[in-house]
C-alpha cells in the first residue's frame, strides 16, 4: 500500500469511525432529524482538520490543540443551528471526548 493510500484510509477510518460513534451517541441523547444532521455536517468539517493536525504535528499539543478546536468549532455549528441544541458546548465535548477516548483506545490496541 502507498502512503498515499495509507493516508487516505486513516482519514476515511477515522471520519467512518467518528460519525458512528457521535452519531449513535447523538441519537441516545434523542437528537433526531435536522440535529443528527447537524452531528453528521459537524463531524465531516472538524475530523479531517483534526486528523491532519495530529498526524502531521506529532506532538501531544498538537492532538490537544486539535481536539479543542473540534470541540470549540461543533459547539459553534450546534449554537448557531437553529436547532434546539441544549447546553451545545457541553453536548459537543462531550461527545468528543467518548469518540476520541475510543479513538485513542483503539491506537493504543493496533500499534502494538
Amino acid at each position: 500500500m502507498t502512503y498515499s493510500e495509507r493516508i487516505l484510509l486513516m482519514f476515511g477510518v477515522s471520519l467512518a469511525l467518528t460519525l458512528l460513534i457521535e452519531t449513535g451517541l447523538a441519537i441516545l441523547f434523542k437528537k433526531r432529524g435536522r440535529q443528527l444532521l447537524f452531528v453528521v455536517l459537524a463531524n465531516v468539517f472538524t475530523n479531517p482538520a483534526a486528523v491532519l493536525i495530529t498526524h502531521y504535528g506529532g506532538h501531544t499539543a498538537f492532538f490537544v490543540g486539535a481536539e479543542i478546536f473540534a470541540v470549540l468549532a461543533e459547539w459553534l455549528i450546534y449554537k448557531f443551528s437553529g436547532e434546539d441544541f441544549r447546553r451545545p458546548l457541553l453536548f459537543s465535548f462531550l461527545l468528543n471526548l467518548i469518540s476520541c477516548s475510543f479513538g485513542i483506545l483503539l491506537t493504543f490496541l493496533t500499534d502494538r
